[in-house]
């Protein structure tokens, strides 16, 4: 499956894919909705507080956590997951302005379920909008740890 979005983490030997979405309403195509708040909620859960030069308070540190080895439990991707939530979901409060449209602004993220897999754990959550509009999405985390 081509994915929208992969995170990466490189060593000397290979690459190693952390984390990869694949949402069918976004190949290629203009999203706007609820789509467009669970595609602007991934990107920055995905994004490393502090690496967008122009926009340092962008982002979280969900990634610096499951690859920092932070995360050799179930129990603590659900704590890092729940942290990252917060601070999305904070930052996204910070830069609502008037000319947004109700469907396009997150007014919660709840996770449904953390369901392990062979070779990786997958996040089950969604995304809530201020329209009253829910967004289920399902994002796969492939994680190089045994515990999980």
């Amino acid at each position: 499956m081509p994915y929208d979005l992969a995170i990466m983490q490189r060593n000397a030997e290979h690459s190693e894919l952390i984390a990869s979405l694949g949402l069918p309403y976004t190949s290629g195509s203009r999203v706007s909705g609820a789509a467009k708040a669970v595609q602007q909620f991934i990107a920055e859960l995905l994004t490393i507080r502090g690496s967008r030069r122009f926009r340092p308070d962008y982002g979280c540190n969900f990634l610096n956590d499951i690859r920092g080895r932070n995360v050799s439990t179930l129990d603590d991707l659900q704590v890092a997951v729940t942290q990252a939530l917060s601070e999305v979901t904070e930052n996204s409060h910070n830069r609502i302005t008037r000319e947004m449209p109700a469907d396009e602004i997150i007014s919660e993220v709840t996770v449904d379920e953390l369901i392990p897999q062979l070779d990786s754990v997958l996040l089950s959550m969604t995304v809530h909008t201020y329209d009253r509009q829910e967004s289920p999405f399902q994002l796969p985390l492939h994680l190089n740890n045994e515990n999980i």
